[in-house]
């Protein structure tokens, strides 16, 4: 099931840096604003492959991600696990997509 909680994104800063193996290491905080004007912060720490490509994953971009949440309707998100998913929306728009999982 897909639960949308954003309207807006601001206050971004990113730092990347590489390993020896070339794996590309991305650390990105942010916050969110949800639809209910809520101020989620995001701390997103993403591991970049693009080698050897897969019949699943030509450019693997995965992460773990952390939501800290005002007490309130979405404090929720401070108890649990996330990973995620970054996919290029290259060449239409310089931007990626985001999508973040819950661990059950």
């Amino acid at each position: 099931m897909t639960t949308p909680l954003c309207s807006h994104v601001y206050d971004a800063s990113v730092e990347i840096g590489a390993r020896p193996d070339g794996v590309k290491l991305l650390a990105a905080r942010y916050e969110m604003q949800t639809d209910d004007g809520a101020v989620l912060t995001i701390h997103n720490q993403v591991l970049i492959d693009d080698h050897p490509p897969t019949p699943r994953c030509a450019r693997c971009a995965r992460s773990r991600v952390s939501i800290t949440a005002p007490a309130g309707p979405h404090d929720w998100l401070n108890r649990r696990l996330f990973v995620g998913t970054l996919t290029p929306l290259l060449p239409a728009r310089q931007a990626v997509k985001i999508s973040v999982f819950e661990l059950a």
